[in-house]
């Protein structure tokens, strides 16, 4: 799934000078008018970005009912893609034994690997698209992310896992398969042994 999410800055005049000091240099600068020109940026879309995307286009409601339920759905993809370069930026900053390119391609190795969710790629494969050797790429992810790959992309799953089953009208079977296992089986082991709990208590107990 691809969305372009186009904001004029007064979308963000709620934002107080603490909240936008924490963003990005770039998108701070835009904010403030001390850069002139549109902000433009790209970032791999979460499965919880893409079930945003998804209510936005299949709004329910009429009215003053839907313009709210619009506003309030797209306030809420902005957060989330706030939140994300906002991690990324952190990252950079905070990772100093590794060149910048080098992290750069981490980065982008993590975003491929998170828009292919339901059929990864392999190592061997990720490793090659962002011009690295697997070794690096393995060591380059332990260093960022403080895992493994594939360690990175279960815990990613079953986090992404938690927010969609918090959505409204979501089954164990349809976030399964977003997150991308093969059967609501396989999920729902996968999701008690992380948490110690299964999909369906969680979501009886946080809904």
């Amino acid at each position: 799934m691809l969305a372009h999410l186009h904001i004029h800055p007064t979308a963000l005049s709620f934002a107080s000078e603490a909240m936008i000091e924490q963003m990005p240099t770039n998108l701070k600068n835009w904010l403030t008018g001390r850069r002139e020109s549109s902000y433009f940026h790209t970032c791999a879309m979460t499965t919880v970005m893409k079930a945003t995307v998804w209510q936005l286009l299949n709004c329910p409601y009429q009215g003053l009912a839907k313009r709210l339920y619009l506003e309030g759905k797209t306030l809420e993809l902005i957060g989330l893609y706030l939140d994300q370069i906002s991690h990324d930026q952190g990252l950079r900053q905070t990772v100093d034994d590794l060149q910048s390119d080098h992290v750069e391609r981490i980065l982008q190795a993590r975003d491929l690997l998170l828009h292919q969710v339901t059929n990864p790629p392999t190592l061997l494969e990720l490793a090659h698209r962002v011009g690295l050797n697997d070794r690096k790429l393995k060591q380059g992810f332990r260093s960022v992310f403080g895992t493994t790959v594939f360690g990175y992309l279960r815990n990613y799953q079953m986090e992404q896992a938690k927010q969609l089953l918090l959505m409204p009208g979501t089954t164990i079977a349809s976030v399964a398969q977003a997150v991308g296992y093969s059967s609501p089986e396989a999920f729902s082991v996968a999701f008690r042994r992380t948490f110690a709990v299964t999909p369906k208590t969680y979501q009886l107990q946080h809904r």
